[in-house]
């Protein structure tokens, strides 16, 4: 989990880092609440920096599976994985929960 650097453009500076290992329930929330998202079909937006970048690695492969985009609104959570989807408020705080999530 990582953050956009304030002062350059386009570095993330990784913050948090949860492994399966240790927290196999974490990770399995993640993927669920990032997986039933809801998509939204062909809106475009202008959400600036994101909040949060999420990327989920394979542990045995040691390749990037997903990396998530996400920016918190006051409903909820937009994430770009290729695509926009909205996720609700609670599974938003859930999901600040999990990864640790402060605003800068």
């Amino acid at each position: 989990m990582g953050y956009e650097t304030p002062h350059q453009e386009g570095v993330i500076e990784i913050r948090n880092v949860i492994t399966d290992v240790n927290n196999q329930d974490k990770i399995d929330n993640l993927q669920q609440v990032l997986a039933f998202a809801k998509q939204i079909n062909n809106e475009k937006f202008d959400l600036g920096k994101p909040n949060l970048h999420l990327f989920i690695n394979s542990p045995k492969e040691g390749v990037l599976l997903i990396h998530a985009k996400i920016w918190f609104t006051r409903d909820g959570a937009i994430v770009n994985m290729g695509d926009y989807r909205k996720v609700s408020l609670t599974n938003a705080k859930m999901l600040k929960k999990i990864v640790g999530y402060k605003d800068l």
